[in-house]
């Protein structure tokens, strides 16, 4: 998951947006898409940058992605 300091500064920047009124908002972690991932092999990149290079953008992704799949499943 994304550092601490890091994450508590995107909590108070959502708190104090205008954001909450019209969405729900969710922390979740992106590290197990991201494990899982490596796991088979599959090799990450976005414009030349790898996992290592951009770790925000691909956890954000795979905790994207996630969503997606719970959502799927409460809905089917």
């Amino acid at each position: 998951m994304i550092d601490q300091m890091k994450l508590l500064a995107i909590q108070e920047q959502i708190a104090h947006s205008a954001i909450t009124y019209r969405h729900t908002t969710r922390i979740l972690d992106g590290k197990p898409g991201i494990v899982e991932l490596q796991e088979k092999g599959i090799k990450m990149s976005s414009m030349g940058r790898g996992f290592e290079e951009d770790e925000e953008f691909f956890l954000s992704a795979a905790a994207a992605g996630a969503l997606a799949a719970e959502m799927l499943k409460t809905t089917a």
